[in-house]
């Protein structure tokens, strides 16, 4: 997680319009080319200087599969976001949030900690916009 979030800051440019799109998932069926990636250890990146803390819009929608009390896992896990800040407001199928990208990146790693003890099978479709034209 921390990697795509550096790529997002590394990318960014004062007043230039960018978005991220992401998807992350657990237990797809059939899906085990990239499994033993999932093990390995993972070295943190140093860098020179602070990265910017960028102010962000988010769209993103959370998927789970398998259990058929789905929502309260769903619910609990926007519910992490409210408390990290990030002002979570319902749309069809999706919820918008808005913040800094650390606050954002904190809640995605909190969200699918949760969601991989809790929940065999999800996907988390993620749109993330800076400096849109539409939010000014």
């Amino acid at each position: 997680m921390n990697i795509v979030k550096a790529a997002c800051q590394l990318a960014y440019t004062e007043s230039v319009h960018t978005v991220y799109e992401l998807t992350f998932s657990k237990g797809c069926p059939g899906d085990t080319d990239a499994d033993h990636y999932l093990n390995e250890e993972i070295t943190p990146i140093k860098f020179e200087h602070e990265l910017p803390n960028i102010p962000v819009a988010c769209k993103y929608s959370f998927y789970a599969f398998g259990d058929a009390d789905y929502m309260k896992d769903i619910e609990k896990i926007v519910n992490m976001a409210e408390d990290k800040g990030l002002n979570p407001e319902g749309m069809h199928y999706a919820t918008k949030l808005t913040g800094s990208i650390d606050d954002l990146f904190d809640y995605f790693n909190e969200a699918l900690s949760y969601a991989h003890e809790h929940i065999r099978h999800y996907v988390m479709e993620v749109t993330i916009s800076v400096n849109s034209p539409s939010e000014g």
